[in-house]
């Protein structure tokens, strides 16, 4: 053979192993480099929620009337919705005709409490509801960030709970890329106290599941009955919950 032809020959064998040496090198850190974009833009949505609940709790405790955070989309949706439910009664003991009276139960404009929600194409989800942060992720979904209940039970069936109940108000979509602004304003706030009274509570939420690990996990014993998660009429020495009803959108 030619020495000019093995030459060519040569340089044309070393560039095809140099080629595939590349592509395989390619095939194999793409995964690598995709992961780690997903886990850039999901750690920044997590932060982004995180830092919205502290805002939200600043704002109901008095310290801001009104702030705002940005939300990095990376491709996704955030919004708003209405679907989340919270029903409270009330009861007390009537000795006169051996019965329990109901004393309370929840309007009509306190029912549907709403929720935040950040889907990043049905993968995963990030949830703003009743206080807390909710992670979804290949159905299934944990409570990340406490809301702030407390529930309290001591000897002899003595119990206390406090039940602030955040109500997301807003129409609120966007989508694709950017980071909008999202403004939140306190609207109403209206507290509640009861002594000596009987409760049953239930939430009914695209999370049922977290919600029941949840709130068993403080020691609420609650159960899941069709789509509620619910507590049955339960004595307590001390009720208190506040609805605190926020604007949330633009």
């Amino acid at each position: 053979m030619d020495s000019g032809v093995s030459e060519v020959l040569g340089s044309v064998i070393i560039i095809l192993i140099i080629s595939a040496t590349i592509a395989i090198l390619f095939a194999t850190a793409w995964p690598i480099m995709d992961g780690v974009r997903g886990n850039i833009r999901e750690g920044g949505i997590k932060d982004a929620f995180y830092s919205f609940k502290e805002m939200v709790d600043r704002t109901l405790a008095g310290v801001d009337p009104e702030m705002a955070i940005k939300f990095p989309l990376s491709g996704g949706r955030l919004y708003t919705n209405s679907s989340t439910k919270v029903v409270i009664g009330v009861y007390r003991w009537n000795a006169s005709n051996g019965s329990m009276d109901l004393v309370y139960s929840t309007p009509a404009k306190y029912e549907y409490v709403g929720r935040m929600v950040y889907d990043y194409n049905g993968d995963w989800k990030y949830i703003y509801e009743l206080g807390a942060l909710i992670k979804e992720r290949d159905g299934y979904a944990k409570v990340i960030s406490s809301p702030r209940i407390t529930y309290l039970e001591r000897t002899l069936g003595h119990r206390y709970l406090s039940l602030p109940i955040v109500i997301v108000d807003g129409n609120m979509s966007y989508g694709g890329s950017g980071s909008p602004m999202v403004k939140v304003e306190v609207l109403e706030v209206k507290t509640y106290d009861f002594y000596n009274a009987t409760l049953e509570f239930s939430v009914e939420s695209e999370n049922n599941f977290a919600w029941y690990n949840y709130l068993n996990s403080i020691g609420m014993n609650v159960s899941i009955v069709g789509n509620q998660v619910t507590t049955f009429q339960r004595h307590y020495d001390e009720v208190h919950f506040t609805y605190y009803r926020i604007q949330v959108g633009y």
